[in-house]
């Protein structure tokens, strides 16, 4: 979901990944991740990277690769989650 997450963003590769689909995929794995996030601190943690990321995405005009900053969250080159304490 990483990988899609920021390869839709990339101004040549965001034309391989289809943003419905991809919106699709983010929405099951944070489902899937919500029923399951009670039986692990670890799954709670990577819910909480999942939605960061999904913010990112769907925040973002298709077809470029810049970002607002909002929150302590920003897109340098690469994800980067600081408030979850997580460099992508």
């Amino acid at each position: 979901m990483l990988v899609l997450g920021a390869t839709s963003l990339d101004v040549f590769l965001g034309q391989f990944v289809e943003r419905d689909l991809l919106q699709l995929l983010f929405s099951k794995t944070l489902h899937f991740l919500r029923r399951s996030s009670t039986a692990s601190c670890n799954l709670r943690r990577d819910m909480r990277i999942l939605e960061g990321v999904e913010k990112h995405v769907f925040r973002n005009l298709p077809g470029t690769n810049i970002m607002q900053e909002s929150s302590g969250d920003k897109l340098e080159g690469g994800l980067k989650l600081v408030n979850h304490g997580y460099e992508l």
